[in-house]
This record gives structure tokens, C-alpha cells and sequence, in this order.
């Protein structure tokens, strides 16, 4: 056989081997580069909640890497912390943590001297937010604080929502603001504190923001609900 003809015979045989055999093209995600841990896009989350409050996110992933980050972080009253808060440290590492988390291309950085609280819970914020850019769909665990709307009478509802990892609520604490500040053991209207004892235990319950309302405290009941609402929807 001449040699020409061999090569012809052998490179057809090869072709027909990668085609019988099944052989995928390689198709690149277009959301990633050069095989980077992240995908390209806009990420948002919220760091675990405790009564001082909680911190939010926004990470901007470009070329596989972290580009940008916007922070924020909310009281226990659920009000954003702004340019009025006294708080010289805190003010500080608002101003240095998203350039810190650029540079180290990952969630995991030295805290600010005198913001630890600040610096975790934007460390945890972020970290979520990176498992969004990595894939993960699902809902987060943990504890989640919720707010409901301002009411006619100027309060709103402050949650707290712990759920496990199957995304089950498992504890629910429930308060209340007014004008004058959050309803505690003095407030004098009895129902109020059976219905957030019993509203917790329904939301535990049902496994949903969607209960009953407590009769007497109807008000409050709404509340609650919404704010629960808000705080599974920080959990997705």
C-alpha cells in the first residue's frame, strides 16, 4: 500500500473511532476563565443575623475574580447604619473591607481593628455570596433577621429566624418597635406577649410565614408574618 493512501486509511480510522466512540467537544462555561473558582455576575447576600443586627453584600465577579464589593450593615431594628453612625471603627471598616476582599480575592481577610463584629459578619456575607457565584442554589442556614413594613401607627416587627440545614425554621423570636423603642416585659397589653409566644410556635409550626392570625393581636400578626416573610426570602 502506498504511503499516501496509508495515511488517508489511518486518519479516517481515527476520526471514525472519536465518533463512534462518543466523543463530546469541549464546551467552556461562559461564565468562568481559565478554569476560575467563581462565575462571572452579580451576587448578593445576607451574613447570619443576631440581635445586633446583620450585614449585606453585593459582589461583582469579573474574569473570575472579585471585582467590586458594596456593604452594608443593619441594626437590631433592622435600619441601615449610615454616615450618622457615630462609630469611628465601624465607619472605618465599611470604608476598608470591600477593597480588603478584592485584594484577597476571597472572603476569608484580617478583621479591622476595632470592627470585629462588622468585619465576621461581612466575611459571612461574602462568603455566601461566593457560594452563589459557585453554584449553590439553594437556601442558606441559619439565622435571619426579617422587617416588616412601617405600620399606620409608625412601628414595625423585628424577627429572628433560625433555620436548619433542610431549610426548616427551628426557632422563631419575635418583637415589636414603636416610637418609643422596642415592646418589652413592661408593655402592659397581656395578649401582646401570649401572641409572640404562640405566633413564634405557629410559624415553627406551619414551617411557613403563613399562619393564623392571633385573635386580640391582629395587628401584630401581620407583622410577624411579613416579617418572617423577609427573612426566608434572605436565606434564598
Amino acid at each position: 500500500m502506498k504511503k499516501g493512501a496509508f495515511l488517508v486509511i489511518s486518519t479516517l480510522l481515527v476520526v471514525f473511532l472519536l465518533v463512534g466512540c462518543g466523543t463530546d467537544p469541549v464546551v467552556e462555561n461562559p461564565g468562568t476563565v481559565n478554569g476560575s473558582e467563581y462565575t462571572d455576575g452579580t451576587y448578593t447576600a445576607v451574613s447570619e443575623a443576631n440581635e445586633r443586627g446583620y450585614a449585606w453584600v453585593e459582589v461583582v465577579i469579573e474574569d473570575g475574580a472579585i471585582a467590586a464589593v458594596s456593604l452594608k450593615e443593619f441594626n437590631d431594628k433592622g435600619q441601615e447604619k449610615d454616615e450618622n453612625y457615630t462609630y469611628e471603627p465601624f465607619q472605618a471598616a465599611i470604608a476598608e473591607l470591600p477593597a480588603k476582599f478584592v485584594e484577597a480575592n476571597s472572603a476569608e481577610i484580617d478583621v479591622v481593628t476595632g470592627a470585629t463584629s462588622t468585619s465576621n459578619k461581612a466575611m459571612d456575607a461574602v462568603g455566601r455570596a461566593l457560594q452563589r457565584s459557585q453554584g449553590f442554589d439553594g437556601t442558606f442556614s441559619g439565622t435571619f433577621m426579617g422587617i416588616s413594613e412601617v405600620s399606620e401607627r409608625g412601628g414595625w416587627a423585628v424577627v429572628l429566624v433560625t433555620l436548619d440545614s433542610q431549610g426548616n425554621i427551628t426557632e422563631v423570636l419575635l418583637k415589636e418597635m414603636t416610637a418609643d423603642g422596642f415592646k418589652d416585659e413592661d408593655y402592659t397589653y397581656e395578649l401582646w406577649h401570649e401572641a409572640a409566644e404562640e405566633m413564634a410556635q405557629r410559624f415553627v409550626d406551619a414551617n411557613s410565614a403563613e399562619v393564623d392570625a392571633f385573635t386580640g393581636a391582629t395587628g401584630s400578626s401581620g407583622m410577624w408574618m411579613q416579617a418572617v416573610e423577609d427573612a426566608l426570602q434572605k436565606s434564598k
